[in-house]
């Protein structure tokens, strides 16, 4: 939504990978901008529109899900920074190994974030990489559901196994999904060498 000053940039660090994506879809829900505009004139784009009162976090998440055609589905939010070339590449690795549902990468916040945003992202997102299963939720507790579809990637067949996403779903469609997966018994990836710049004044 109204992603003019941002969507450019998004656009050309992902279409600049080490590992190109076979497609790019811009879900827009009634910018006021030049969003829509500006990501048709993008190779491998494609954009769908929808109504801004039918966005849901679950819902548009998944219409999305379904109307792409890789075997690996990565998600990113319009105001993301990626920090190098070899993103996708890293991420998607982490899909394929095996009992892998999916994989989400670290967040650094911006130079200009306020300090409690650095501590969050911080605390969040270590500078180790992690592989979740069920059997840590006794140790971790509601942390074995952390997961994040700021910058995240799915593997198709896991994604439609535990039937997607849910909806409606007004925020944490990501953590309720990764819920799903540790109970079917998949495990969930963290990469943090895969970094986006992202955070929030």
């Amino acid at each position: 939504l109204n992603a003019a000053l941002v969507i450019g940039s998004l656009l050309n660090d992902i279409l600049n990978q080490t590992l190109k994506p076979d497609e790019i879809i811009v879900v827009d829900s009634e910018s006021n901008d030049e969003t829509v505009v500006l990501s048709q004139a993008y190779p491998l784009t494609r954009v769908i529109a929808i109504k801004r009162a039918d966005f849901d976090h679950g819902g548009t998440r998944d219409m999305a899900f379904h109307a792409s055609i890789g075997d690996v589905v990565l998600f990113f939010s319009q105001d993301v920074i990626i920090r190098d070339d070899c993103y996708i590449e890293t991420l998607v690795r982490a899909t394929l190994h095996e009992g892998v549902a999916c994989a989400f990468g670290r967040q650094i916040a911006r130079d200009d974030a306020p300090l409690f945003e650095k501590y969050t992202r911080a605390f969040n997102y270590p500078e180790q990489s992690t592989l979740h299963s069920a059997h840590d939720i006794p140790q971790l507790g509601i942390k074995a559901y952390f997961f994040s579809d700021v910058c995240s990637a799915y593997k198709r067949d896991a994604y439609l196994a535990v039937g997607g996403f849910d909806s409606p779903v007004p925020t944490n469609e990501d953590m309720l999904i990764a819920a799903k997966f540790l109970h079917a018994g998949y495990q969930i990836a963290y990469c943090a060498e895969a970094i986006v710049l992202h955070s929030h004044r």
